[in-house]
């Protein structure tokens, strides 16, 4: 009965983590070098794979600056027609994703906490792209309003990201249509490598990596954890 406990409270740990990871996270991710392998890939996903749900984001990073404090984030932009990414409205615990709109921003809540800032607090982005003025080359940096508060359950996640509207993210980081990333939402996230290895078929060029290749290290250190309490438990059976 010790032993079943035991394997079913690190198997359901294990299983609790995933999740959130998984929630948070896309299950694909696709990376491209021009507009048209973009659109040649959307196409065909939609026609061979039905249960699939794609999203264009772009990611960077930057600082925010508020009147008191200064610290660097990563930003996110997203298009919350998307429905992918309805996950967002489970872990929203203040504001609405209605309200997400460009120009507005939804920021983590330890990240809400340490800066002391609420809903409607208008904040300073600076990206880590530059623009060419006469007095030279400045960080490019636009002013914001916090729509929403969201908790994902995990520190790093809640103190160090933000979510802007897609075009307002390409605006900040001075980027094209074309620059974007492809997020793909799978039904079963498991498959993610057998879905990785046919889309590589369609065309070599694209880099595409798992929700499993981005939390690799997170990963590695729970299969060690794993692995070492199969070894004691199995010496703890053979001393019973």
């Amino acid at each position: 009965a010790v032993l079943i406990i035991v394997m079913s409270v690190m198997n359901g740990f294990r299983t609790d983590l995933t999740n959130k990871i998984i929630g948070l996270n896309p299950h694909l991710v696709l990376q491209f070098n021009n507009i048209q392998e973009l659109k040649s890939i959307k196409k065909k996903l939609s026609e061979k794979y039905l249960n699939i749900e794609t999203t264009e984001t772009l990611s960077g990073e930057g600082i925010i600056l508020t009147k008191e404090k200064v610290k660097g984030v990563i930003i996110k932009g997203i298009n919350k027609k998307d429905k992918s990414q309805s996950f967002l409205n489970k872990e929203i615990i203040k504001g609405n994703l209605k309200d997400f709109s460009e120009e507005k921003v939804m920021i983590g809540g330890e990240l809400a906490y340490n800066l002391n800032l609420e809903i409607g607090d208008k904040i300073n982005i600076v990206s880590s792209s530059f623009v060419n003025t006469p007095f030279g080359s400045i960080p490019k940096q636009e002013n914001f309003i916090i729509t929403g508060i969201f908790n994902s359950g995990f520190y790093e996640f809640d103190q160090n990201l933000i979510y802007l509207e897609l075009k307002d993210a390409q605006s900040i980081f001075n980027k094209r249509e074309n620059d974007v990333d492809l997020e793909l939402f799978l039904e079963d996230p498991f498959l993610a490598e057998k879905y990785k290895k046919e889309i590589k078929s369609f065309n070599q060029n694209i880099l595409i990596s798992t929700w499993s290749d981005t939390n690799k290290s997170f990963f590695n250190a729970l299969k060690v954890e794993r692995n070492v309490m199969f070894t004691i438990l199995t010496l703890i059976i053979i001393v019973a």
